[in-house]
């Protein structure tokens, strides 16, 4: 077992979290008119067209009866409004019937719109009662007598209900079962239903495992629940050798701060190999802080919003920040590709100068200077609404991934260059926005930065080849940042 791997069970969600939510999902707008569509007007339309077709034959009794069922049908069935449609053949039947209702001749015109109407419908559909026509409305009749999504969650969580609600399960797949025969006569719902995957991947997050294997798994799928596993981790690392660890247990035992400063590691390295191309999140971070307290480190993170709202000058964590990535930073492939002067940088977050930074992010965004300050300024300040300057505040802060280097000493077990190409398969990724492309190139650069020449360049090799595989507008694309890159990587330091 490597340092860096974390053992230890834990779960996204516990088995009641998991049931709330099922509990709460309700019919889909869309799927409940599709089910009124096919159960409700395909059926009146159909008996409308055979009203037509059999011409002579019909009676005037027999169209006033249509006519009064589309009335009623109209108010007890309003979702679908296709019905409604003076286009459709339906309508031009129903307008032609109410003609013929009230007494009235049709007109040539409204004769020849009906004989279209009827021809158009029998082509699509065939006639009624015609092999064909039985066949697809049998086969829309099965679709429509399918359960409802809403309905499978609810049947889950009522099973869920029944489980231990403050944890995770070791089992997710009993929950997800088909519908029994005893559920069947209790719920109405057929034997045998599956349940549909949107609900399976629900309850996947609740199982209870080992935290890298449920980002293996796909259960962990975001930074939001990398750190929603924070919690049980940081209980199971401080455990070892001394019991489970407790508010009152004195945080100056060296014990304690060992495995408090042993946890920190871990799960930072786990969150880097984890989402090698995103920026950690606030709850993330402020696990991590919470550890450091422990382990008597500070934690240097920059946390947005990056200005005070009142004063709208930057926020206390964000020059800490920048100070631990000038002195990681400095004279790197990072800092020769976003032409960052990190001694200049480093002195004035020694000094506190937070009128200086900002002026540095606004030229850096190629934005006038802030002006003067009014004594009382308005809320929502442009360096915390401004996304050229809050990105300008991610590049020079490193997107708070220095600290984990410069004051806690993670590794990632995995090594800087595996993150460096993951993190352009992040970039590469097709359908990526031109921001997820930044931030995931800006974590590119950061890993190289970590890389000696050799795997740097080897990491080069790769995303050359790489891209000559991708599609010819990506690469093209991606040429530019590439070849930066590249000659950030290659220039000697200063």
């Amino acid at each position: 077992m490597t340092e860096n791997t974390i053992p230890y069970a834990t779960q996204v969600r516990t088995a009641g979290e998991v049931a709330r939510l099922l509990a709460r999902r309700r019919p889909k707008p869309a799927l409940a008119a599709e089910r009124e569509a096919m159960t409700v007007w395909r059926p009146f339309e159909d008996e409308l067209l055979a009203y037509w077709l059999r011409g002579a034959d019909t009676t005037l009794a027999e169209g006033a009866a249509l006519l009064k069922r589309y009335e009623a049908l109209a108010a007890a069935h309003p979702l679908t409004g296709r019905h409604r449609d003076p286009r459709s053949p339906a309508a031009v039947l129903r307008r032609a019937l109410l003609e013929r209702v009230s007494g009235r001749e049709l007109s040539p015109r409204s004769a020849e719109l009906v004989r279209r109407a009827t021809a158009s419908m029998v082509a699509r559909h065939g006639a009624p009662g015609s092999a064909a026509h039985t066949r697809l409305r049998q086969d829309q009749a099965r679709r429509a007598a399918r359960p409802a999504h809403h309905e499978l969650a609810a049947l889950v969580s009522r099973r869920l209900a029944r489980l231990d609600q403050d944890s995770g399960l070791s089992d997710v797949d009993a929950p997800v079962a088909p519908v029994t025969a005893e559920e069947a006569r209790e719920t109405g719902l057929p034997v045998g239903t599956p349940v549909p995957a949107s609900v399976r991947a629900l309850v996947a997050t609740a199982l209870r495992a080992p935290a890298a294997v449920l980002v293996q798994r796909g259960v962990a799928t975001s930074a939001e629940d990398q750190a929603g596993l924070a919690g049980s981790l940081l209980a199971a690392e401080l455990a070892p050798g001394h019991g489970p660890y407790t508010p009152d247990e004195r945080s100056d035992a060296p014990e304690v701060r060992d495995s408090a400063l042993a946890a920190l590691r871990r799960l930072a390295a786990f969150g880097l190999e984890s989402f090698p191309a995103a920026d950690p999140t606030p709850r993330f971070l402020a696990e991590l802080a919470a550890l450091a307290g422990r382990a008597g480190l500070c934690a240097s993170f920059a946390l947005e919003p990056y200005a005070d709202t009142y004063t709208r000058t930057v926020t206390a964590g964000v020059l800490p920040a920048a100070r631990v990535s000038a002195e990681l930073l400095h004279g790197t492939p990072y800092a020769r590709y976003y032409g960052i002067d990190f001694v200049a940088l480093r002195e004035l977050a020694r000094a506190d100068d937070r009128e200086g930074f900002e002026r540095l992010c606004a030229e850096r965004a190629a934005l006038p200077r802030p002006g003067h300050r009014p004594e009382r300024p308005p809320p929502s300040p442009a360096l915390a609404k401004n996304p050229a300057l809050v990105e300008q505040v991610s590049i020079l802060t490193s997107g708070n991934l220095a600290p984990l280097i410069g004051e806690f000493g993670v590794v990632p077990s995995t090594g800087w260059d595996a993150l460096a190409r993951a993190a352009f398969t992040e970039a590469r990724r097709r359908g990526a926005t031109a921001k997820r492309t930044a931030r995931a190139w800006r974590h590119l650069l950061f890993h190289l930065s970590q890389c000696d020449a050799e795997r740097r360049a080897a990491v080069l090799d790769w995303i050359d080849s790489e891209t000559a595989r991708l599609p010819t507008a990506r690469a093209a694309g991606l040429a530019p940042l590439i070849a930066d890159t590249r000659g950030a990587c290659e220039l000697p330091a200063p």
